[in-house]
């Protein structure tokens, strides 16, 4: 063959042999069935050729890139990535570098969209997987970068900063500053607004790259000016990127240059802009979050208001994602605060501190003491009255500090100053300041402004819900009475999906409150949420445990009786509101004493696990393990009348749905129960059920004794009444019962897999919240 591409490929087509012209299209009598039909083949063509057929058939690719229909280019480009990785791994490095590389790249300038953002997705990918080595990813991409500035079409020109945005993170500091940034200071002043429109992303994801000192230097200014664009989509554009930059500057420029920049589009004439502009400036505000740094880390059980009496001392572990958010950005609870669930078992998850070394949070927090001399103390006026306290919470490094430096000056009586000093140094230190500058808080809360409604978005006041926790997180408990209102207001709405946002995080907020603040303001909204709709209250009980370990115990107490009334919900079909609270039950069990969980908590178990609905049973039969196990640790009585309860109720029942749920429920307790009692209480029904009628019980029982409750789990004398049960259920008529018999134990294997109902994602239940949802296995 004669001919050759663009990139000066030539030699034999073993695949793809026709001639193409000068301007390397290819020929009209090639078929497009037929070329469609070798560019779907591809990938399995590499795979069956020999090693020294590949350069061949790697100049066949290249022409198949340059075929006249995007249909074909769009299959090529798919299969791209596997390509490459297939003549990288057999050793063709060459082909792979200097002849398929750069036809991909050149395909990122092609006429169609489709086929544009393959060939991105396929460089990415082959970079990020290291298919191809960077250096030579950067020698490819280098040329092209000249040709984009310059490209007629503007498609090409916007996909070229998603390619830069895309690949910055890979090729580094000097290659962005060398290559991207040019690039980008000449599109950011692009004559087509669709173009600058994508600025602003690729903007944030060079900052990303190149530091804050560099962003500050040249990237805010070409941000400024896109700012101040004259088309509103462009605006738009800035303002839904301003939170992401945010978080790539100091606190000075964020204090200063982006917060005018948010005065300045919320103030913008176009509604579009001050919507999009309102909706990150909750994120925005989360950005000040590492002033804070120390404060909220770990939450202390003074602050978490847990008792010991009754219950188990318990504090979580409190973090922040500023860039989280769902599908709509709005009406539901921002998985801005996460806690870190406890570990199985009863005992409740220790608060973790991670401090930087060196720093003190008292030192740092409040302003230095001031020196008094020592005997100025004996000259203080005994009738001062004190200042009024103003309602705060200590921040948990509070009671870590160390006693003020003294200093002593002379003897003898001390000077009227020394005495004022003296007053000054026993007044309580002022509280900090705030962390977030003013214009941003009052921005944030005329959120909730009827007017501001009308003038901004429909959805404002869903915005300022959702956000609402993360706000409270950087303003801490000392500057509560700032949004106190804000609040207020948000609780009182009469969008549900308000109500709904604010219910699903209020767990997370009395959390960050404490306990003082939770019982004047957050438990009347909680009480109110309680008697909401389905749709509302559904958030409160999915973290009902974690906002009650907030209060103490004698606050907690009054909830009990009220869980009789949440399991009856609006809609007697609504399964997963059952189902949620079943699983909520293991983690209130850890803060109430033994005889509140055996005269409520136990009740309501048993109710779930013979609901009609098996979903709701499957989650309460391991409900009834881990109440049982606190029972047994707490009070063998209680535990003893307890599983005569459940034995009467499942074992004995006449429904096999009920014996298999039993059956389920001693695989739960025999993984975190008491062996001893489990042989004592359970072990002879389970042995009853291995002769049972229907087939499906004795297949659990057949599980459960090869693969929980083995002869070595039993021991003593009881090990041969298993094994003579499990050599029973080996001869059994039903194929599958014979089969799990026989299986040999496996650590690797979870015995109730092939047998429990699926495990539904958070979704299904309706939260937005799902980050902070855990159960205790």
């Amino acid at each position: 063959m004669d001919g050759s591409d663009d990139g000066g490929v030539e030699g034999d087509a073993t695949l793809y042999s026709v001639d193409i012209d000068d301007h390397g299209a290819a020929p009209t009598y090639a078929e497009f069935t037929e070329r469609q039909f070798v560019a779907a083949e591809l990938l399995e063509t590499v795979l069956c050729v020999e090693d020294t057929e590949l350069e061949g058939v790697a100049r066949d690719i290249c022409l198949l890139m340059q075929d006249p229909e995007p249909l074909i280019r769009s299959r090529v480009m798919d299969q791209m990535g596997d390509i490459l990785a297939q003549y990288t791994s057999r050793g063709q490095q060459e082909c792979a570098t200097d002849l398929l590389l750069p036809s991909v790249v050149r395909v990122l300038v092609d006429s169609y969209e489709q086929v544009r953002i393959s060939a991105r997705r396929r460089i990415v990918e082959v970079i990020h997987e290291r298919i191809i080595p960077v250096e030579t990813a950067m020698l490819a991409v280098q040329p092209l970068m000249k040709s984009f500035v310059s490209y007629p079409g503007e498609e090409v020109r916007t996909d070229a900063l998603q390619f830069m945005a895309d690949t910055a993170i890979y090729f580094g500091f000097d290659f962005v500053v060398r290559e991207y940034l040019p690039c980008l200071r000449s599109l950011c002043s692009d004559v087509i607004f669709r173009v600058r429109k994508a600025c602003p992303p690729c903007i944030v994801s060079l900052a990303h790259v190149v530091g804050h000192e560099f962003t500050e230097e040249a990237l805010l200014p070409l941000f400024q000016a896109l700012v101040e664009d004259n088309i509103w989509g462009v605006r738009k554009a800035c303002a839904e990127s301003l939170d992401s930059l945010a978080a790539e500057v100091t606190q000075d420029v964020r204090r200063g240059k982006l917060t005018h920049h948010f005065s300045v589009l919320a103030s913008d004439s176009s509604r579009w802009v001050r919507s999009a502009v309102f909706k990150v400036l909750g994120p925005f505000i989360a950005s000040f979050h590492e002033v804070a740094a120390g404060r909220y880390d770990a939450l202390s059980d003074s602050e978490m208001g847990v008792s010991a009496e009754g219950g188990i001392r318990a504090a979580g572990e409190v973090t922040i994602s500023v860039h989280s958010e769902d599908a709509d950005g709005l009406g539901s609870d921002p998985p801005l605060l996460q806690s870190s669930p406890g570990p199985k078992g009863l005992a409740a998850p220790e608060a973790k501190v991670d401090e930087d070394a060196g720093f003190n949070s008292f030192e740092y927090w409040r302003p230095p003491m001031p020196e008094f001399d020592i005997d100025a103390l004996l000259v203080t006026d005994d009738d001062t009255n004190p200042p009024t306290p103003s309602l705060k919470q200590p921040t948990p490094s509070s009671s870590h500090h160390s006693s003020p430096k003294l200093s002593k000056k002379g003897s003898g009586n001390g000077t009227a100053e020394d005495a004022a000093s003296s007053a000054d140094a026993d007044a309580p230190p002022s509280p900090p300041e705030l962390p977030i500058p003013d214009t941003l808080l009052e921005h944030f809360n005329s959120m909730v402004d009827p007017d501001s409604a009308r003038e901004i978005d429909n959805d404002v006041v869903r915005m300022c819900a959702f956000s609402f926790p993360a706000v409270a997180l950087v303003l801490g408990p000392e500057h509560w009475l700032l949004i106190r209102e804000t609040y207020l207001v948000l609780a009182a709405s009469d969008e549900w999906k308000v109500r709904s946002s604010l219910a699903a995080s209020i767990h997370v907020l009395a959390e960050i409150l404490g306990q003082e603040i939770t019982e004047a303001d957050l438990l009347p909204k909680f009480d109110l949420f309680l008697k909401d709709w389905d749709e509302v209250r559904i958030g409160v009980v999915k973290h009902l445990s974690r906002f009650l370990r907030v209060l103490p115990q004698e606050r907690r107490a009054p909830y009990l009786p009220i869980l009789l009334d949440l399991k009856e919900t609006d809609e007697s079909r609504n399964w997963r509101f059952r189902r949620l609270l079943s699983r909520e039950l293991c983690d209130l069990a850890v803060l109430y004493p033994h005889e509140d969980v055996n005269q409520y908590l136990c009740p309501l178990a048993l109710g779930f696990a013979a609901d009609e609905i098996v979903c709701v049973q499957v989650a309460a039969q391991k409900t009834l393990a881990f109440l049982l196990t606190a029972l047994h640790d707490a009070s063998r009585p209680a535990a003893i009348k307890f599983v005569q309860s459940v034995i009467e109720k499942f074992c004995d029942s006449p429904k096999s749905m009920f014996r298999q749920g039993f059956v389920r429920f001693c695989f739960h307790f025999a993984m975190i129960g008491n062996a001893d009692f489990f042989c004592e209480f359970l072990l002879p029904h389970v042995l009853v059920l291995a002769t049972d009628s229907v087939p499906n019980v004795r297949l659990l029982v057949a599980r459960l004794l090869s693969q929980t409750v083995t002869a070595a789990f039993v021991g003593g004398e009881r090990a041969q009444s298993v094994e003579d049960a499990r050599a029973q259920l080996r001869e059994d008529q039903d194929s599958d019962v014979r089969f799990n018999a026989a299986l040999e134990p496996s650590n690797n294997r979870d015995p109730l897999r092939e047998f429990s109902m699926p495990d539904f994602t958070d979704e299904d239940v309706g939260d937005e919240d799902d980050g902070l949802m855990h159960s205790y296995a």
